[in-house]
């Protein structure tokens, strides 16, 4: 793994331990990664004298990146960590390590997130996904009509249930897998190795190496085949199962 910036502070989970009852120390913000593109921040947030634990936040910047003339930003968010226990040996620096780089990941998945949502490629499986649903709807009432079902709250429940049947994220979530670890590669990388994690670092190494094939033309096809005869009986008959 290739060496990191000194503008990264790791976070020390003794210092953490030893300060948490400083009134000082809880408005103090650790600065764990600090990029042109973003920047990640730690907090404690709580002390829950219930569980002897410790709850922290971290919190990331908007990341912004140029494709061509367009710039495209994420939301800034914010990952809540697991527990740090006050009084607990399994509990190593480790341990907490560990959910830090686990909690980047998270943040830096969401923040790709939004980024997908900017391109056309998203746009059209929002669209796909919209017209798989308005079918449903669609089909399923003319299955009660054909039924003779007039009862409102029979075809309200039945059209309701057939309209949960469709996935109605089914072609984003496939768009957004597509781009997961290849709009901010670097920022994965980073984060890995600055926590010495080989294991998360090739992962993500991985992911950023492989082609990301366009579904720009599929996406298109689907929403054509969606009004075709066709597709439309095949859900048709589907739907009529639950009837």
């Amino acid at each position: 793994m290739s060496n990191v910036s000194t503008k990264v502070v790791k976070i020390d989970l003794k210092t953490i331990l030893e300060n948490y009852r400083n009134p000082e120390f809880w408005d103090k913000e650790w600065l764990v990664i600090d990029l042109p593109q973003c920047k990640i921040t730690w907090k404690m947030t709580d002390i829950n004298i219930k569980s002897h634990a410790i709850e922290s936040e971290l919190h990331i910047s908007a990341i912004e990146i140029t494709r061509g003339n367009k710039k495209i930003s994420s939301l800034s968010d914010t990952y809540y960590l697991s527990k740090i226990p006050l009084k607990h040996e399994d509990y190593t620096e480790e341990f907490f390590n560990k959910s830090l780089l686990r909690g980047i990941i998270q943040l830096l998945n969401s923040s790709e997130h939004y980024m997908t949502m900017d391109y056309e490629e998203y746009l059209l499986a929002e669209k796909a996904d919209y017209a798989k649903q308005e079918e449903a709807e669609k089909l399923a009432k003319e299955i009660l009509d054909e039924e003779n079902v007039y009862n409102e709250k029979i075809r309200k429940a039945y059209i309701e249930k057939c309209i949960e049947e469709v996935d109605s994220f089914e072609e984003r979530h496939k768009v957004i897998n597509n781009f997961r670890g290849k709009l901010i590669p670097n920022l994965y990388l980073y984060a890995a190795a600055w926590f010495d994690d080989e294991e998360v670092y090739e992962e993500w190494a991985k992911k950023a190496s492989e082609e990301r094939k366009s579904s720009y033309y599929s996406l298109r096809k689907i929403i054509k085949e969606i009004q075709t005869p066709e597709w439309q009986n095949a859900m048709k008959e589907e739907l009529s199962k639950s009837l």
